[in-house]
């Protein structure tokens, strides 16, 4: 099948995959005309869909549908500000594994992740070779846990994930490790959450752990205050904003 066609039959079976739903019909179609304003709609039209899923593609399950959605839109080649802002969203809200199921290999997701647009975001002051590091928990196979996709070069982030469970998971194969990169190997970038993440074309190779567990605690704990802060700041924001429109 030629690549012309592959992208429309991905449109079609895109546009058919809730029923019986002019809401929905509506927010895919002004997603696949690269409308990033109508992403937040088309996630709660997925979430709403209840037992209106085409059973051709879906069980009645809202993380399974955007995994499907989020491979859908990809093959769909929908412009890249309006996939960016839906793998975006449906990454955030955790679906990783179900996207990574649905998408079927590494090479797919690195293509899928490239077609965000995204990895030009990533820092220019970071070179071009640099350190990147992901914390890990319950995960005893230190070679499995390197082979997972969010990275990220702020290692605060990834003691914060090592530890932010506490005891005693904290003690229990949690580790942080470390792996040098090419800007070139980067095929996404998000600091959304100010987690600085990366995802890289390829596992790394060279990976090893990098420190121990009092400075994991140490440096998690500062990542948390960090959090709290930021939090707190964006309370207040809201609270301000609030009054004045009051």
């Amino acid at each position: 099948m030629k690549k012309d066609e592959l992208v429309e039959r991905a449109r079609a079976r895109a546009m058919s995959f809730i029923r019986r739903d002019a809401y929905f019909s509506d927010c895919i179609a002004k997603v696949l005309a690269g409308d990033v304003g109508a992403v937040p709609s088309l996630f709660s039209a997925l979430n709403g869909a209840c037992g209106n899923y085409n059973p051709a593609f879906v069980s009645e399950f809202h993380d399974d549908a955007c995994a499907i959605m989020t491979v859908l839109l990809y093959e769909a080649k929908i412009a890249e500000p309006a996939y960016a802002a839906f793998l975006g969203e449906a990454w955030r809200n955790g679906n990783h594994q179900y996207i990574i199921n649905k998408a079927g290999s590494r090479a797919k997701m690195s293509r899928m992740f490239k077609h965000t647009g995204r990895a030009s975001d990533l820092p220019a002051e970071l070179g071009d070779v640099f350190t990147i590091y992901r914390g890990v928990q319950r995960t005893p196979d230190i070679a499995r846990a390197a082979r997972g996709y969010s990275w990220t070069f702020d290692r605060d982030v990834a003691c914060w994930f090592a530890v932010k469970h506490g005891a005693p998971f904290v003690r229990d194969n949690s580790y942080v490790i470390a792996a040098t990169i090419r800007r070139s190997d980067v095929v996404y970038y998000s600091d959304d959450r100010g987690e600085k993440e990366i995802v890289t074309q390829r596992a790394p190779e060279n990976y090893k752990i990098d420190g121990d567990l009092d400075d994991w605690i140490a440096c998690g704990n500062r990542q948390n205050a960090l959090i709290k802060a930021n939090n707190m700041a964006h309370m207040n924001e809201i609270a301000e904003l609030r009054a004045l429109a009051c």
